[in-house]
């Protein structure tokens, strides 16, 4: 059985039924609470459906609540020096780096703080350990830009589980700046080996998306790490991507080998193009009408069988000739 198949197979979890704790004002009172996911015992039940249900209507309203308290101005300023990130941060590294990292910090320093208010949640124990209160459930980059600014970050702050957390996570970087599809894998590969979610099945219900979709999107966790050390960005990765790349694998035994200690790192079409199979060499097919040479034909391979792409005139046209013999072609 495959990795995909056999991720496709592990059964779905339940979800816990708690209801939202109450507002925070400081770390210290108690650290977050671990999720309780008890695996069904089979197919996917009703029952399993409708607590997931109930657990994606609990993180809507509580987002509601949030909007709310940051609509009324009812926020916390934060030393970012007390904040630290939990292992469920879902954007890579790059992302505060790039340009648009770049444009938020300029946005924040020209107005002296962060508009739209960070989530946090108190830290737990081994954080409180390092000298931390709290944890950041989402405004990463916000975070970050007011740590390098020197500035406090406006914060709110909620007790929310890990479960919890993850899919509020989720919910803001939709209404944000999504995420890649390398970071979206990475993200579930996460919350699969946290256990917060049983298999692809629970993740795509809450989610919210066909479970086709996530299995394509988990499929980059399939590709060996030559590829990503490779690549100029790895979140240009896609599942189509991957795909292409472990079928030319297939085939092409040196695939992951050619990728080691290349001078210069590549984009995703371009790595396509290094591992993609050689093909035969196929040679020019010449026509000709009598003795007379008239053209060349190059073939190439491609799906459906070899096609012709390439024509060698051997003979002079003037311009009225070439353009008749282009209509002719166009009309073919």
């Amino acid at each position: 059985m495959s990795k995909q198949k056999a991720r496709s197979a592990a059964l779905l979890g339940a979800m816990d039924g708690e209801g939202f704790p109450p507002l925070a004002h400081g770390a210290g009172s108690g650290s977050a609470r671990p999720d309780s996911s008890v695996p069904a015992l089979g197919m996917v039940s009703e029952l399993a459906r409708d607590e997931l249900r109930l657990a994606r209507e609990r993180v809507a309203q509580l987002q509601g609540q949030l909007d709310a308290v940051a609509a009324a101005g009812s926020v916390q300023l934060v030393d970012p020096a007390k904040i630290t990130h939990t292992q469920y941060r879902d954007r890579d590294e790059l992302g505060f780096r790039d340009e648009k990292y770049e444009e938020l910090k300029e946005d924040i320093r020209r107005k002296g703080r962060n508009e739209q208010p960070i989530l946090l949640r108190p830290a737990r124990a081994e954080n409180v350990a390092a000298g931390f209160e709290f944890e950041v459930v989402w405004g990463h980059r916000r975070h970050r830009v007011t740590s390098e600014l020197g500035i406090p970050v406006e914060a709110i702050v909620r007790d929310v589980t890990d479960r919890e957390a993850v899919l509020l996570m989720s919910s803001e970087n939709a209404r944000r700046e999504g995420l890649s599809q390398y970071e979206q894998a990475r993200k579930y590969r996460t919350w699969l080996k946290a256990g917060l979610f049983e298999n692809m099945v629970a993740i795509a219900e809450a989610e919210g998306v066909h479970k086709a979709t996530i299995s394509r999107i988990m499929s980059i966790n399939d590709l060996p790490d030559e590829v990503f050390v490779a690549l100029k960005d790895p979140r240009k990765v896609t599942g189509l991507f991957a795909a292409k790349f472990l079928q030319a694998a297939e085939t092409n035994e040196e695939a992951v080998e050619s990728l080691k200690d290349l001078e210069k790192k590549l984009t995703p079409g371009e790595l396509l193009k290094k591992v993609a199979p050689v093909g035969p060499k196929m040679d020019p097919i010449e026509f000709k009408a009598g003795e007379r040479r008239i053209f060349e034909a190059v073939p190439v391979a491609a799906e459906g069988g070899t096609k012709f792409s390439e024509l060698r005139l051997h003979i002079e046209l003037d311009q009225d000739k070439l353009r008749r013999l282009a209509e002719f072609a166009a009309s073919l």
